[in-house]
């Protein structure tokens, strides 16, 4: 790692900047953190606990509150648990997989989606068990109802769903969400009081004293619009740039670029995370500048064509596209001629693609 003039390293721990950092303690996220206490509570009493839904936008704190709160049952009650990411793993089928590998569960290693059911409901059979989907909106809805459907009466299992938006909670089926019946929890954007405190923990635990101040910390979250992954990264960048011209301390110009290099990098994360079919979607509209529903239906079966991939049908189209501008990908807006005719543009202008394989094909020369 570069030192700086002073002979110092800026950057201590990289540990407590990084992804995976689990912080001693949840900041401005107090009054969900024991709501979310409240509904666990039962499996103290070895009870099915309440299942929760918790929505709020990107940079909320949804995931690093529901792992901490997974951590402590763990340690503390020495409850068993597993997170999974649906963005990962979409299907009933991937996600009992990914259950039973996380477990090592053996004799389990059939294929059949309905044997690791079965062998997964004897495994915890008498135990509580907390199960975290996050991203739960993102699979197919036929899929995310599946999923649901078969997991949330499974013995004492108790379910902590996240979601960017309420609205996904009302798009299940009736019959799966009666089921279900979870507690409703919303993690708004953080204030600026409540990300600068978060940087200083952070920063306190990372950085090197005397590299950085109260002022770049102010920065930062005027910067971040109450988003703490883009806050936490802009500051991991801004020490890194200042490292690498061996400056005694992060100041505004490092600030500047770590800025940029954070959105890059949200981007790159969001669309490295997205099926081929919407990065497909995403650079064809990105190409056209601007395009209207129709035609970009037919460019992009003229793309799949092309590459000779099976076309989604209509539908899934539609689904992934209310998915692109849930991520703030694209945006659309009305066409200025009769029906309902929309036209959509690209929402965020920044360019991380430059700079890595988004596509692993060259789907960006569409």
């Amino acid at each position: 790692m570069p030192i700086n003039r002073t002979g110092r390293q800026i950057i201590l721990n990289p540990d407590s900047l990084g992804e995976s950092y689990s912080p001693p303690y949840i900041i401005g996220r107090e009054n969900q953190t024991e709501e979310l206490k409240l509904c666990i509570a039962p499996v103290y009493r070895r009870i099915k606990p309440v299942n929760v839904w918790i929505y709020g936008p990107s940079g909320s704190g949804k995931t690093i509150a529901a792992k901490y709160l997974l951590g402590k049952l763990q340690k503390e009650y020495n409850v068993n648990g597993v997170y999974i990411n649906c963005w990962e793993n979409s299907t009933l089928h991937s996600i009992m997989d990914k259950i039973v590998r996380e477990l090592r569960m053996l004799g389990a290693e059939k294929i059949s989606t309905v044997f690791k059911l079965e062998q997964f409901t004897k495994f915890i059979e008498g135990k509580p068990f907390l199960l975290i989907l996050d991203e739960i909106d993102q699979p197919m809805p036929k899929d995310r109802n599946l999923i649901l459907y078969n997991l949330c009466d499974i013995g004492r299992l108790g379910l902590l769903c996240i979601s960017a938006e309420k609205k996904s909670i009302f798009e299940l089926d009736e019959r799966v969400r009666s089921r279900l019946n979870p507690k409703l929890m919303e993690f708004p954007s953080y204030s600026i009081g409540e990300l600068h405190h978060i940087l200083n923990q952070r920063a306190e635990s990372a950085l090197s004293p005397e590299t950085w101040d109260s002022i770049i910390i102010d920065k930062i979250c005027a910067l971040a619009n109450g988003d703490a992954r883009i806050a936490i990264q802009t500051l991991k960048n801004a020490a890194i740039v200042a490292e690498n011209e061996r400056s005694p301390a992060i100041n505004s110009s490092h600030l500047e670029k770590g800025w940029t290099n954070a959105k890059g990098l949200k981007m790159g994360y969001i669309l490295n995370s997205l099926t081929i079919h919407h990065r497909m979607i995403y650079f064809i509209i990105k190409k056209k500048g601007a395009i209207m529903s129709g035609d970009l239906w037919n460019f992009y079966l003229s793309q799949c064509k092309k590459r000779k991939m099976q076309p989604m049908a209509s539908r899934t189209f539609s689904l992934y596209i209310q998915q692109l501008i849930s991520k703030n990908l694209i945006k659309w807006e009305r066409a200025g001629i009769r029906g309902n005719v929309r036209v959509f543009k690209i929402a965020d202008r920044t360019r991380p693609e430059n700079n890595m394989n988004l596509m692993g094909d060259n789907l960006g020369n569409t």
